[in-house]
């Protein structure tokens, strides 16, 4: 019996994925209920969108589409 022994380089044994220089970057906290600071920013950032937001009047939306054919509007009298 005949048993052969073959060193293979490191690098010739497929890509091996280098680790990067330096520690793994820092985790976000996850928002839930014991991040109160970042739930205040949260609202906060969502009473500015709010504010900013206008409502259209309801004929505005209403002339912002085409009119409506006259076989439709029959239909439901």
């Amino acid at each position: 019996m005949l048993i052969s022994v073959v060193s293979i380089p490191p690098a010739a044994g497929g890509p091996r994925p280098e680790p990067s220089p330096g520690p793994p970057p820092p985790l976000l906290p996850k928002p839930g209920k014991d991040n109160q600071k970042l739930q205040k920013l949260l609202r906060k950032a969502a009473r500015k969108k709010m504010s900013g937001v206008t409502a259209t009047p309801p004929g505005a939306f209403r002339t912002s589409l085409s009119p409506p054919s006259p076989a439709k509007v029959s239909g439901y009298s």
